[in-house]
């Protein structure tokens, strides 16, 4: 995947739940980290709007953001590996 970026802490946190569960399927760990939800397009459009609403004194929390990322992947039918329980994006 060129160009992606992944924090460290995410593939900290992928390492960490291998080492502590060795016969988890390792290629479905790795992927939730490796994958990304939205095109670069969507992600820009995003922050556009993210951009638009805060100059408007809008203030977004990254809660906010999170159920904003959500909504827009359930509505646009975008495959995700968003939590369905919160309804947030991010960590499951």
């Amino acid at each position: 995947m060129e160009g992606s970026v992944v924090l460290q802490s995410t593939l900290r946190r992928k390492v960490s739940i291998l080492n502590k569960n060795p016969s988890a399927d390792k290629d479905n760990v790795l992927k939730v980290a490796l994958t990304c939800t939205f095109t670069e397009e969507e992600e820009d459009a995003f922050s556009r709007e993210i951009t638009k609403m805060e100059n408007r004194l809008i203030p977004l929390t990254s809660i906010d953001m999170r159920k904003v990322a959500f909504q827009c992947a359930e509505k646009l039918q975008i495959p995700h590996y968003f939590n369905k329980d919160t309804e947030l994006a991010g960590r499951h």
